[in-house]
């Protein structure tokens, strides 16, 4: 039971909030305060802090406006301080983690009376590696190619032009002088991607506590921040990738973390991303290559070193071994591919997952020489690596720390490949879901490399092992939780225990006093291509107010420029085409075109379906161009498809159906943003009053005014 004290803290806290703010209690708010307090604080833990039982997991599904982040952090923090737990609060998107860092965290230190911190967690990738930093700057400018300098193969290709020196430069400066901490996100200007690659490290080319560095590392620095943090906020990727890497490698350890993984009906699949694997043959016989002359490279700087010497001496054979392997496999994914060249995504997806036996038996062999060949290269690391303590004073620590780099990343290659190849060569258990396989040809030069990618179709396993089952406890929230008014989608797709709670809170928005859903008469069924887009075009050149803001979205990037070519010059001059603009920059247009008390329209794919937040004038009309089915040719859902479909289940009404409702649910939550705002839902495809799954998706939808003609 949630103990007495927590409980008057939550209360309390809640109440000097609205008070010191000026607000009313809003109903959903407080019933999401509960449901968050009542799940952690009923968890029971031995006398070490494990936790005990398996209802530690809540989903709640809470609408624009409830006041989601003051809720969950009202009741968790709290409640992970009287457990002395960590809580990391997890989000989809950059503009929510801000949000929550910059403004909802300290408004409500603020105005609650709690006592935290919080910080915010970031992977290695978004700091700089003051060693490469230092590297680059010292050899960048070189006619000449140092030995380090060819065994770190992404600079050997080109000397660094004069003005990424001067930026690598200021870089220096700035963290010499302290106005900056080594964090991309917080450099002055804006940086060339491969510019910042170049500055970036993982963990296996890292040493660690070892590099003449670690004292003023931007990483290790921010990593510190968080030891004595309360409230940690990361993103899902950070948070799937630390548990790849055992969990407690950056973030704190599941086992004494309470998750809130806000935006959360984004974890399945970018679970999904993080467990599947993909391979180019004709590049990994180049990276082979690569690596004997990088290998050689090596070899020839520590001549003297025994060790090294025999640690490299296997790979030769290794090399050749791979290399006649791939040379094997490569008739076989052409003869694969061969009757399927034709189709413009050049892609084969074996059926249920299942491969032939002669390409499982490959498979197995490759599988084999990628072990061995990630055994030999984890080897020269290991060895490497034992040279940054007990070196030869001949050998320079600079050499010794590259080759360590070096390595590092070859070992990470051969990891990647091993994945997916034990994708390939292993089969399903039965009854399990499946492994999704597929492979696709792409063009190069006057040939074809055939990438092989394997997934599995739901992260389920995957999750239950690595969070569900470790975490001290979890919290799972967004606007859209539920498909079809059920939570069984993120269920089945999650894996989360099945004793978990879910509740759906009520929106303090006034649906049919403040907006409108239209389904107009002359509408047509989406799946009628060249009559649709007709009707598109028609119904916005006669039916949108051009001095208004309207948000138009498409299904297809085919169709929104199809749609965009056929429209009068006098509408196009009002469209603001996603294909034009960076995300950011389009928005900033269409407010100042509204605040100048112009009309803005704005033409968008499905990314403008979240994380865009138009209050007011801003927008007044959603323009929905066709119910969002999912493309027909994903070769995960069409795994997934075929498997539902095998045990006699409805793929089209469990997953297309399901879906669809999801991203209409996010596109009609464009309009209402505040309490105040009005205006109106246009869904241009017939399918919502023709078809029986219509009313499905109509019902999913927020109560608005309907207007179906």
């Amino acid at each position: 039971m949630l103990n007495h004290d927590t409980k008057q803290i939550i209360q309390k806290a809640y109440s000097r909030f609205l008070e010191q703010k000026g607000l009313k209690p809003r109903e959903g708010q407080k019933l999401m305060i509960a449901a968050v307090a009542r799940t952690l604080g009923n968890i029971m833990s031995d006398s070490e802090g494990v936790r005990l039982g398996e209802s530690h997991v809540c989903m709640v599904e809470a609408g624009t406006g409830t006041g989601k982040t003051v809720a969950y952090a009202l009741a968790a923090i709290p409640t992970a301080q009287a457990q002395d737990k960590k809580l990391v609060i997890s989000t989809a998107t950059v503009a929510l983690q801000e949000q929550i860092v910059l403004k909802d965290l300290p408004d409500l230190r603020a105005h609650s009376g709690l006592v935290f911190n919080h910080v915010l967690a970031k992977g290695r990738g978004r700091y700089a590696c003051l060693y490469k930093l230092d590297f680059l700057l010292a050899h960048g400018s070189e006619n000449a190619q140092s030995v380090t300098q060819a065994l770190y193969p992404d600079e050997r290709d080109a000397l660094l032009s004069e003005n990424t020196l001067h930026v690598y430069q200021s870089m220096l400066e700035a963290l010499g002088a302290a106005e900056w901490d080594g964090d991309r996100d917080n450099w002055r200007q804006v940086i060339q991607e491969e510019d910042w690659q170049r500055l970036t490290t993982d963990h296996n080319q890292c040493t660690g506590r070892r590099c003449a560095y670690v004292t003023q590392c931007p990483f290790f620095r921010a990593r510190e921040n968080l030891v004595d943090a309360d409230v940690i906020v990361a993103n899902h990727d950070l948070v799937l990738a630390d548990l790849a890497l055992g969990g407690g490698a950056i973030l704190p350890a599941p086992e004494q973390t309470i998750y809130v993984f806000d935006e959360g009906h984004h974890l399945p699949d970018k679970a999904l991303q993080h467990f599947s694997a993909h391979v180019r043959v004709q590049s990994s016989v180049r990276w082979l290559q690569t690596t004997t002359k990088t290998l050689a490279v090596l070899a020839q700087t520590f001549s003297g070193v025994q060790a090294v010497q025999s640690a490299i001496t296997p790979w030769s054979a290794v090399e050749q071994l791979l290399l006649q392997v791939h040379q094997q496999v490569l008739p076989m994914l052409e003869l694969l591919l061969a009757n399927n060249m034709a189709d413009r995504d050049k892609k084969y997806v074996f059926r249920h997952g299942i491969v032939p036996p002669e390409l499982r038996a490959m498979a197995q062999s490759l599988l084999a020489c990628w072990q061995k060949a990630g055994a030999v290269l984890q080897k020269i690391a290991a060895v490497v690596e034992g040279m940054l303590d007990s070196r030869s004073p001949d050998i320079a620590l600079e050499v010794v720390e590259q080759a360590h780099a070096a390595v590092g990343g070859l070992w990470q290659r051969c990891v990647h490949a091993e994945t997916l190849w034990r994708l390939f060569a292993r089969e399903d258990d039965e009854g399990a879901a499946p492994t999704a396989r597929w492979l696709t040809a792409y063009e190069v030069g006057n040939g074809f490399d055939f990438e092989v990618c394997a997934s599995p179709v739901l992260p389920t396993v995957q999750l239950q092992n690595n969070l569900w089952e470790r975490c001290f406890a979890a919290v799972i929230t967004s606007a859209t939780l539920t498909a079809l008014g059920k939570f069984d989608r993120l269920r089945e797709r999650s894996g989360v225990p099945s004793a978990s709670a879910g509740s759906v809170v009520p929106s303090p928005f006034f649906y049919q006093q403040s907006a409108q859903l239209i389904v107009p008469t002359n509408a047509v069924e989406g799946n009628q291509v060249e009559q649709h887009t007709q009707s598109v075009i028609d119904f916005l050149q006669g039916d949108v107010d051009v001095t208004e803001a309207t948000l138009v979205l498409f299904a297809s990037r085919r169709q929104m420029l199809d749609v965009y070519q056929s429209l009068s010059l006098e509408i196009r001059e009002q469209i603001l085409l996603q294909d034009n603009y960076s995300k950011q920059q389009l928005l900033q247009l269409h407010r100042a075109r509204i605040d100048q008390k112009q009309g803005s329209i704005i033409f968008g794919l499905a990314s403008f379906s979240e994380g865009v937040d138009l209050p007011g004038d801003y927008l007044r009309h959603v323009v929905i161009a066709k119910i969002p089915f999912a493309p027909p040719d994903d070769p995960v859902e069409q795994t997934l498809s075929d498997w539902i479909e095998s045990k006699g289940g409805n793929a089209f009404m469990q997953i297309s159906v399901a879906d669809a409702s999801l991203r209409l649910v996010q596109a009609a939550g464009r309009l209402l943003r505040t309490e105040k705002d009005t205006g109106r839902v246009t869904i241009l495809d017939r399918r919502l009053v023709t078809k029986r799954y219509g009313k499905l998706l109509l019902d999913s939808l927020p109560p608005f005014q309907r207007v179906l003609y």
